[in-house]
C-alpha cells in the first residue's frame, strides 16, 4: 500500500499545474488557480498521503505483533 501511495503521489505531482517560468513566484500563483485540475490534483495528493500513513500504521501493527510473539517465546524459554 505504501508503494501505491508513492506512485499516486508521483502522479499527483506530475499533473500539478506549473507556470512556464517556475522561478517567478507571481506567475506560479496566477497559473495554479487558472487551471481546474489543481482541485483534483490536491485530492489525489491527499489520497496518496492517506495511503502512505495507513500503510505505515499497518506495518507498525504487524511488527508489534511479531515482536510480542518473540517476546512471549523468550519469556517461556527464560522461565524454564
Amino acid at each position: 500500500m505504501a508503494i501505491v501511495g508513492g506512485v499516486v503521489s508521483m502522479i499527483g505531482n506530475l499533473v500539478h499545474p506549473r507556470s512556464p517560468d517556475i522561478e517567478v513566484y507571481e506567475e506560479q500563483i496566477r497559473t495554479v488557480p487558472a487551471r481546474d485540475i489543481w482541485i483534483v490534483d490536491h485530492l489525489v495528493l491527499l489520497l496518496s498521503l492517506l495511503l502512505i500513513i495507513l500503510s505505515l500504521y499497518a506495518s507498525g501493527r504487524a511488527t508489534a505483533h511479531q515482536r510480542q510473539k518473540h517476546y512471549d517465546a523468550w519469556k517461556v524459554t527464560m522461565a524454564a
